[in-house]
């Protein structure tokens, strides 16, 4: 089967079996012999015939924040959700339930200080 790189950047892969066996693809593309498909497949690999654009995803449109813009963005979606047990007694957000909606380690300081951001601006 002719495959090749999706892109300008040559893709490389072996088979699963760990035979030693390798190869690489570049934008011209390539034989693969058939032990070699799937990984090359899972390596990125697209058919020679097909038209790249298709299998490339566009780049991500990251906007980068900052580690206390995304507790404050945390917080401010457990105050729209309202569920229980997202706040403390004190009425401070419980650390261990934002840690893990935010997918940080948040420290009490970085807590206290987004809900202080978060009440001042209200």
């Amino acid at each position: 089967m002719r495959l090749k790189s999706p892109t300008n950047e040559p893709i490389s892969f072996g088979t699963l079996n760990g035979s030693g066996h390798c190869m690489v693809l570049d934008k011209d593309g390539a034989d693969v012999p058939q032990m070699m498909v799937q990984s090359a497949f899972a390596a990125g690999a697209v058919p020679a015939d097909a038209d790249p654009v298709e299998f490339v995803a566009a780049p991500v449109n990251r906007t980068e924040k900052t580690h206390l813009e995304l507790i404050e963005d945390g917080i401010k979606l457990m105050l729209e959700r309202s569920e229980e047990g997202d706040f403390t007694a004190s009425g401070m957000p419980d650390r261990r339930k934002l840690s893990k909606l935010v997918g940080l380690n948040v420290t009490a300081e970085e807590c206290t200080s987004a809900w202080r951001s978060l009440n001042e601006s209200a």
